[in-house]
């Protein structure tokens, strides 16, 4: 049983587009999620933004985990999930409750990710991802030159593109506000 768990894990996240599987992941594990919003999950949790009634969308690579700091102290929030999956998570805040990310120049996301991962990036996963997909990229030309497709881009969640984590299917935003991250020493 656990083989076939393993096998249709791997095959949603080859056939799932990326809102679908996160929309998906929301329905099957929404006791899961919801107990991270009441803080009693362990390491990860939501309960900040029940807080000050607010979501922050955090778009990888573009400067979130400052943002996220800032605004709510050295809480270690949930990950990078779309605007779609807190719409199923805070079905009955989510219209209330103020949403907002940060987006970023997407070549310099670009580069920041690739760098970041072929470093080795923050957890085991990240180093395991960049082994499998980027070890045969010798530079950060070769890697766009040869791995850089609009296929390619959604299997690794650094370089999914940006619109996927605050916009519907449809491409209407689903967030009140974007932040732009060269914009955020000015202010």
């Amino acid at each position: 049983m656990k083989n076939i768990q393993e096998i249709w894990r791997k095959t949603r996240q080859a056939i799932l587009p990326f809102r679908v599987d996160q929309q998906y992941a929301a329905y099957k594990k929404y006791g899961y999620y919801q107990s991270m919003r009441k803080g009693n999950n362990g390491l990860r949790s939501f309960s900040p933004f029940d807080e000050k009634k607010c979501i922050f969308v955090h778009i990888p690579k573009n400067g979130g985990m400052s943002v996220a700091k800032g605004i709510f102290g050295d809480q270690l929030l949930g990950g990078h999930y779309c605007a779609e999956f807190f719409k199923i998570v805070y079905k009955d805040s989510f219209d209330s409750y103020f949403k907002f990310a940060v987006a970023r120049n997407p070549w310099d996301r670009l580069v920041s990710a690739y760098e970041f991962l072929k470093s080795g990036g923050m957890f085991e996963g990240d180093r395991r991802w960049a082994e499998k997909h980027l070890s045969g990229c010798s530079s950060f030309h070769d890697f766009v030159v040869h791995w850089v497709t609009p296929r390619n881009i959604y299997k690794g969640l650094h370089f999914i593109p940006q619109h996927e984590f605050v916009c519907s299917k449809r491409g209407k935003l689903l967030i009140d506000y974007v932040g732009k991250l060269e914009q955020v020493n000015e202010t």
